[in-house]
């Protein structure tokens, strides 16, 4: 009986330990990603590290009957698909507008704040759009605050600023 006893505690012993450790691999899976911008819409993409403050200063186009907008132009990268969350701090001047592009095009929503969610996932193979607009009313700094991060993951982010000055 005492045998029987010892074997049966090894075999649970085994399986809680063989049913464990995919359980802590899991946690420890962190999805990789990163932001890379095109500084002048033609140049090679140039990474985007965590507290980097991207300053735009030139308008999309030269074109004086167009307003000034100005452009953001990224993409996010991936080694594995995943669904992407964007909040969005916006610290703009009265009157200024944006818009943002991932999966599609939007305005922005007005307020001081935004989540983005897009609706189709970042891919290895394609990556995804990410594009900023702005539209600065006035003269002066329009920076808008960007964290971006797994829709699973909420604390493996990445944060940066993109200051349109017009």
């Amino acid at each position: 009986m005492k045998k029987i006893s010892l074997v049966v505690l090894a075999v649970c012993s085994l399986l809680l330990v063989a049913c464990k450790k995919p359980v802590e691999q899991q946690e420890n899976f962190k999805v990789k990603f990163e932001v890379k911008y095109k500084p002048n819409h033609e140049s090679n993409w140039v990474d985007v590290k965590e507290g980097t403050v991207i300053t735009i200063e030139k308008p999309n186009s030269d074109n004086p009957s167009k307003p000034d907008e100005y452009v953001f132009d990224g993409k996010i990268f991936t080694d594995t698909e995943f669904m992407v969350v964007i909040d969005a701090v916006r610290d703009y001047q009265e009157g200024t507008s944006d818009s943002h592009c991932t999966d599609v095009c939007k305005d922005g929503n007005g307020q001081k704040t935004e989540t983005i969610t897009p609706e189709m996932s970042v891919t290895k193979d394609d990556g995804m759009l990410l594009q900023w607009h702005c539209t600065p009313k006035n003269a002066g700094n329009n920076i808008v605050s960007l964290t971006l991060y797994p829709k699973d993951e909420p604390k493996n982010k990445l944060t940066f600023k993109i200051n349109f000055k017009k």
